[in-house]
Formats: C-alpha cells, sequence, structure tokens
C-alpha cells in the first residue's frame, strides 16, 4: 500500500507492506461442500459450547487465517467430513480402533468428550497410518 502525506512544503511517501493471509477452508480451497455436515468430530475441540460436526468446523475455518495452527487440524478433517475433493483413505491405509480391525468391545462406551468408542472407530478409519 502507498500512502502520500503533503505536509508544508514537503512531500512524504510512505511505504507499508502488511502480510496477507488467506482465509483457512476446511476443504482445501474456497466453495467445496461437506457431505457429512452433521458427523461429531471426535476429539477435535474448538471455541464453543456446541460439539464439534463438520459444519461447526466448515463455519469456524472461514473466519480464521491459513496461518492459524488450527487450520491445519481442521484441513485434516476433511475425507471424516467428506470433502468433494478429498481422497478417500483406502482400507490398507486406514487405521484401526482395534488392531484387528473389529469393532471396539464396547462400542456403546462413552469417551470424557461424548463421543462413543463407535464413533471413535469410524473416525479412525478417515485418517492413515
Amino acid at each position: 500500500r502507498i500512502r502520500f502525506f503533503v505536509l508544508p512544503a514537503v512531500a512524504v511517501l510512505v511505504l507499508s507492506f502488511e502480510a496477507v493471509h488467506s482465509k483457512c477452508h476446511l476443504c482445501g480451497v474456497e466453495d467445496i461442500a461437506i457431505q457429512n455436515p452433521d458427523a461429531r468430530i471426535p476429539l477435535l475441540k474448538i471455541p464453543g459450547p456446541i460439539p464439534t460436526t463438520c459444519q461447526v468446523a466448515y463455519n469456524y475455518a472461514q473466519i480464521i487465517d491459513d496461518s492459524d495452527p488450527l487450520c491445519e487440524q481442521l484441513q485434516q478433517q476433511a475425507v471424516y467430513c467428506q470433502c468433494s475433493n478429498a481422497v478417500a483413505v483406502t482400507a490398507d491405509q486406514a487405521c484401526d480402533f482395534c488392531n484387528d480391525g473389529s469393532l471396539p468391545l464396547y462400542p456403546n462406551r462413552q469417551t470424557p468428550y461424548g463421543d462413543t468408542c463407535r464413533d471413535l472407530g469410524q473416525y479412525l478409519k478417515s485418517l492413515t497410518k
């Protein structure tokens, strides 16, 4: 940005440089919709009293800079939230809650965050080993 200040008999040129940051986008780019907006994201908590769903994370991403460390964490949810541009995780790449790939012994048991073991199992399948 260039600013000119004119003082009596003196013209002063002031150059100011401001860091330019872009908005964060959960899907990595603007205008990509999520297909799983109501899914609760286990273990991810963002400011606010409501559970973190994909839609809450998607909306929150749009109000922070892409340089914010939380932006990268939000973008890691692209597969779970089913961004149309996300590359699906194959079965051999996916993390498993149980070593043998089976469901947890107590799938309805709740974690301290309110998620169930089943929720965690489904979520982990969207992450790579």
